[in-house]
This record gives C-alpha cells, sequence and structure tokens, in this order.
C-alpha cells in the first residue's frame, strides 16, 4: 500500500530520522526536530482553517509505503506576501551601434525581487529505499491533487525551484565561479541562511545587469539546468503545464517554473465522484485518487470504474483512500 496523506504529530519520530544529511541541506527542508514539530503543527492548523484566511499556510504531506514513512513534499502559500522572493533574472536587451552599422541582441542576468504572492511547491524528498516506478510521482501530483479540491485557498500562480546542475564533484559551478564572489560564506550556509532570510542577497549582489557572455563558462552554461536528481521532478510538472519563467536561483542558478494555479491539469481536470465500492473491477481505468478531506486527506493511485457521477473501486482502495459507500471522492487520469 502507497498513499500520501497530510502529516501527523505521531509521525515527527519516524520523519526526522528519514531526513538525513543529504536531506536536511535542501533548502526548505527542516533542520531540527522543533522545527519539522513546528512544520507539522503549521500544516494541521492550515488544513482546518478557512479558505478566506489571510495568513500564510502550508500543507506538510508524507508518503507511506507497508505503514512505514518513505518520503515527504509540501505546499506554501502566500510566499513574497510580506517581503519579494530575490531571484536572478534573464533578461534580452538589444544593443546597437549608428557608427558601426549594428544592432544585436544580448542575454543579462541581473537581480530581481518578485513583490507578488505565489504559492510554491517545495520540500520534496523520497528515500531511495522507495524509489519504484511511479511513486516519486504520486508524491509529487498528490500535492497538485490536493489544491484541486479548493484551489480558492491558493495563489493565483504556484512556482516550482527546481535544484541547478552539479558537478561530478557535487558542487555548483554556478556557485564556484560567479555567485561565491557576492558572499563570505560558503554554498551550504548561503543556502542555508536564505530560507531563515534572504535579506543579504540584496546587500550583497549588485543591482546592475551582468552581460551573460561575460560569466565564466562554466558557470554560463548550467544557468537554468536542473539538478541530475530533479529532472525526472522538472519533466512532471512541466506536463501539468509548468513552464521555465526566466528565474532562477541565486546561489545554483537552478530553474525556476511557474504556472496559473487554476490551469494546472492536476487542478483543473479534477472529476469530483461517488463512491460505489465493488469486489472486482471489469475493464477499469487507472488514476491518481482522493478523498475529498482536506484534514484527513490520503491520496494514492489505483484503479477505478467512471460513469455518471459514480466511480466504482474495491474495499482494498476504499481502505487506502478511508472512504465509504456515497462519500465523495476525487479522480485525476
Amino acid at each position: 500500500m502507497v498513499v500520501v496523506r497530510l502529516a501527523k504529530p505521531s509521525d515527527l519520530n519516524e520523519l526526522y530520522k528519514l531526513l538525513d544529511t543529504e536531506a536536511r541541506v535542501m533548502t526548505t527542508m527542516p533542520k531540527t526536530k522543533a522545527d519539522l514539530k513546528a512544520r507539522i503543527d503549521w500544516s494541521q492548523q492550515s488544513s482546518i482553517a478557512k479558505a478566506s484566511s489571510k495568513k500564510p499556510a502550508s500543507y506538510l504531506m508524507v508518503l507511506e509505503s507497508n505503514n512505514k514513512i518513505m518520503g515527504i513534499s509540501a505546499i506554501y502559500t502566500k510566499v513574497a506576501h510580506q517581503k519579494p522572493s530575490v531571484f536572478f533574472k534573464l533578461k534580452s536587451r538589444e544593443i546597437s551601434s549608428k557608427t558601426l552599422n549594428f544592432a544585436k541582441n544580448v542575454e543579462l542576468l541581473q537581480l530581481h525581487h518578485y513583490k507578488a504572492a505565489y504559492t510554491e511547491l517545495g520540500t520534496l524528498f523520497l528515500s531511495p529505499n522507495a524509489r519504484a516506478k511511479g511513486v516519486g510521482k504520486l508524491l509529487s501530483l498528490s500535492r497538485l491533487c490536493y489544491m484541486g479540491l479548493d484551489p480558492n485557498r491558493f495563489d493565483k500562480k504556484t512556482f516550482v525551484e527546481i535544484r541547478g546542475w552539479k558537478n561530478n564533484e557535487g558542487e555548483s559551478d554556478f556557485w564556484n565561479q560567479f555567485s561565491k564572489t557576492f558572499f563570505e560564506i560558503d554554498f551550504e550556509g548561503a543556502d542555508s541562511l536564505s530560507y531563515i532570510d534572504n535579506h543579504f542577497i540584496s546587500e550583497a549582489v549588485p543591482k546592475f545587469p551582468f552581460l551573460k557572455d561575460l560569466i565564466p563558462a562554466k558557470a554560463r552554461r548550467v544557468i537554468g539546468k536542473a539538478h541530475q536528481n530533479a529532472l525526472p521532478a522538472q519533466k512532471i510538472l512541466e506536463k501539468q503545464g509548468f513552464y521555465a519563467n526566466g528565474l532562477v536561483d541565486v546561489f545554483d542558478a537552478g530553474p525556476c517554473l511557474e504556472a496559473v494555479t487554476k490551469r494546472i491539469n492536476a487542478v483543473q481536470h479534477q472529476i469530483k465522484s461517488t463512491v460505489k465500492i465493488v469486489r472486482a473491477l471489469a475493464q477499469p481505468s487507472s488514476g491518481y485518487l482522493s478523498n475529498c478531506s482536506l484534514v484527513n486527506f490520503r491520496c494514492s493511485y489505483g484503479d477505478f470504474k467512471h460513469s455518471n457521477g459514480e466511480a466504482e473501486i474495491t474495499q482494498e482502495t476504499a481502505k487506502i483512500l478511508k472512504v465509504n459507500s456515497g462519500d465523495a471522492i476525487s479522480i485525476f487520469s
């Protein structure tokens, strides 16, 4: 049984063990047990809050396989609501000379402050022991299925910051060859500090544009290029309607993807149906199935048969989703 659900307080110890050293160095990942407990509490409070609440919300999810927690992911709302998010932005500008009789476009990289509130997908980590076919996709898409239950809880745009490319030594060429110049701190320290407060980026990085062609070749080649392990996640999101918006991370130049929230495939094309539990399914379809509870959300991938607003599922699937005949479920396939 593989299911994605909201984290609960009793998950604390097992979830903390899952977040090994590799996971904790990721920017939005909880670093301490106290931080993780606060995230779980925040998620629970967010799930019971009204959709009209103006407070930033967070929804922390876990992937459970055979009653063991094997993954984590999250949704954050109203990012940049109180203070802007800081990126580098790729721009194109025309330069010309009447004397030399030429005009051409050049690419520039410039510090950019994004000031409009947006929802962010982040904190995605799957144990190497659980990386079977389709499991990572379930962990990623279940967040979008949750958003589709009540899109009004989320901002007009949704962002995803993809980890930037690293070389064979596990280091960021963009950091080593370019961004490192502006900071008297190592990559891990800068990345970790930016999660708490990234104002120092604006203090250290000049505001003028950098001509891309003058950036060292190793750094230039990885601008907007995803980390090797993040490529599958990027492709999944692109199929959902996300696209690179020209913003990249200041430290590793990883691409930022965005989508109009209500136009994300899993948000826009969910089908709400009434459950009918059957012993067996004849010629079923397969897809992502979830109950319709924001507080006790559960999502899995399984078989169903849908017609006339009714979804037939087996007793096993009903048990995974914790639904009974007559309850509502949401389907995305």
